[in-house]
């Protein structure tokens, strides 16, 4: 069932994507009060994704980014999907830009079961790329062909993604991987597909210039923009964790019926990032 739910659901929202970038130029959208773009792509691609979900898993929880989801028909639930209907809108209304994705997770009793990608524009020539994570089997699909996880030198760290808000000054951590030659992302395209640079080497999937991240941290980091590389994390044995070295999964309770889903801190790398990162935080 896993499986069919997610081919359906990239089956149903590809042509969605393709119908609202056509007329890119045209589309309604609002700024929301944390000054993300809200369009009317984002909309419909939930909804119809809400629709697909409540077809096959009516009780089901339902987090998604946009108001007007449906609750669910109890307080509580076992299964709850969460739902990032554009992630990067800022890309998606910029007609040459291709950083942008939909992403769909399961999560069972707090812990990601499965995550889908759906990057209309990202594989090469700005085909879609659709990437599939099955947690439990640690089976992870690009466009329907099994792929591997990244094997890299655990103690090479050479990229981060630390993005902060625009304004703002370098951290002591920015400061410090500069200093040492390490190539610091801090303004957002899209937070999904950066830590899907924590697992996967893009490059080969991809005509865009997409380096592998070694770090990703992110401070006020919305659920539904961290739960693909959360569901990855749980599948790779990364570590996912608070700045206490407190693990992130299982999502709790609190967290997951929330109207508002916020992790205080999100923090996802190997064991040799995460000790860098906390090392360089602690030294400002």
């Amino acid at each position: 069932m896993r499986r069919e739910i997610l081919e359906e659901i990239t089956l149903q929202i590809l042509p969605l994507h393709r119908q609202y970038r056509d007329r890119v130029g045209k589309l309604r959208s609002i700024e929301k009060p944390d000054r993300t773009i809200l369009t009317e792509a984002d909309i419909a691609i939930q909804q119809e994704i809400v629709k697909l979900i409540r077809n096959v898993e009516p009780t089901a929880r339902i987090v998604a980014e946009e108001a007007g989801t449906p609750p669910t028909n109890a307080e509580t639930a076992e299964i709850t999907w969460v739902i990032d209907p554009i992630d990067g809108t800022a890309q998606f209304i910029k007609k040459e830009a291709r950083e942008f994705c939909t992403v769909v997770a399961r999560v069972i009793s707090g812990t990601p079961d499965v995550a889908l990608f759906v990057a209309p524009e990202l594989a090469k020539k700005r085909a879609p790329l659709v990437i599939a994570a099955f947690v439990p089997e640690a089976e992870v699909y690009a466009n329907g062909k099994r792929i591997s996880l990244l094997k890299r030198d655990r103690s090479a760290i050479q990229n981060l993604s630390v993005t902060r808000s625009k304004g703002t000054e370098p951290r002591p951590l920015e400061l410090a991987a500069s200093k040492n030659g390490f190539s610091v992302k801090h303004r957002t395209t899209s937070q999904s597909l950066d830590l899907l640079r924590l697992f996967l080497d893009l490059r080969d999937l991809t005509d865009l210039p997409l380096t592998p991240f070694e770090i990703f941290y992110r401070e006020s980091q919305w659920l539904w923009d961290g739960i693909g590389g959360l569901a990855l994390a749980a599948a790779s044995g990364y570590w996912a964790t608070d700045l206490e070295g407190v693990s992130l999964l299982p999502l709790s309770e609190e967290l997951l019926s929330s109207s508002s889903p916020k992790l205080p801190h999100c923090l996802i790398a190997t064991e040799e990032g995460r000790s860098w990162l906390l090392r360089n935080i602690s030294a400002g």
